[in-house]
């Protein structure tokens, strides 16, 4: 199951994306495509502890929780 999320936020006409991939390095690497795309402001990696089927009453922020290992690139 995937647990890692890719995250991009562009400015506005270029869409971004919220990808889950099953590993770190694939994350990574596509964090690094995505970086690399014109109209990309931001991009982050990290580990999805509720992506990876953790259920939570309540929605949590993976930056505030400390298992996401939360990256911005």
């Amino acid at each position: 199951m995937a647990t890692w999320r890719v995250l991009s936020r562009g400015t506005v006409g270029t869409p971004g994306v919220d990808l889950l991939l099953p590993t770190q390095v694939a994350a990574r690497a596509q964090a690094a495509i995505e970086r690399a795309r014109p109209g990309i402001v931001a991009v982050s990696v990290h580990f999805c502890p509720h992506a990876a089927g953790e259920e939570s009453p309540t929605w949590f922020d993976c930056k505030e929780d400390p298992r996401a290992e939360y990256e911005e690139m």
